[in-house]
């Protein structure tokens, strides 16, 4: 029997070239799961396309963990037409 503690994760989907203001509160970003590549995924630590630039994911599908604690909020640009989820504590 596992000792781990069960984390619950919010998400947010987007879909083709979009702006996600995810939250303007702080919050943890657990991981992007890119189901279907675009042409960029910028996220960001903020609620503007100009705060502090956390990850740029290029045309790339899979799951990548971040496991970050953001302080300004969490924003994510796309553009193209990708197919992602946004997964953590927001």
């Amino acid at each position: 029997m596992s000792n781990l503690a069960a984390t619950t994760f919010n998400y947010a989907h987007g879909s083709g070239a979009v702006t996600l203001k995810i939250t303007s509160d702080s919050c943890s970003l657990h991981s992007i799961i890119v189901n279907t590549a675009g042409t960029t995924i910028t996220v960001y630590d903020g609620t503007v396309a100009q705060a502090k630039v956390i990850a740029v994911i290029g045309a790339a599908t899979g799951v990548l963990t971040y496991d970050l604690t953001l302080v300004n909020g969490l924003t994510v640009v796309s553009t193209g037409s990708p197919d992602f989820t946004v997964t953590g504590t927001f």
